[in-house]
């Protein structure tokens, strides 16, 4: 896990059990702000969080989050099957 800058919290405790797992490649935590999405009553932030990762058969994921009171909520999951495409080097 990578942070630039500032302190990790608790909040980075409610994503590090998405860490764990074989995983073909680095899984990715990314956090953006969007444009239209904006705070309310249950996630006072606009910010967006986006888990992406690849198992080792092949499936593609992304778990979407907001942070909520104590800590990132899960909002949203998507999961789909990838393909290998192979790497053809041109001499």
């Amino acid at each position: 896990m990578m942070a630039t800058g500032g302190t990790a919290g608790r909040y980075i405790d409610s994503v590090q059990h998405l860490f764990q797992g074989t995983f073909t490649g680095f899984p990715r935590f990314f956090v953006a702000q969007p444009e239209g999405v904006i705070g309310n009553d249950k996630y006072e932030s606009a910010y967006v969080g986006y888990f992406l990762y690849q198992t080792s058969d092949n499936i593609n994921g992304m778990v979407k989050m907001r942070p909520g009171k104590t800590g990132w909520d899960i909002v949203d999951k998507k999961e789909k099957k990838g393909k290998i495409t192979p790497y053809k080097c041109e001499e």
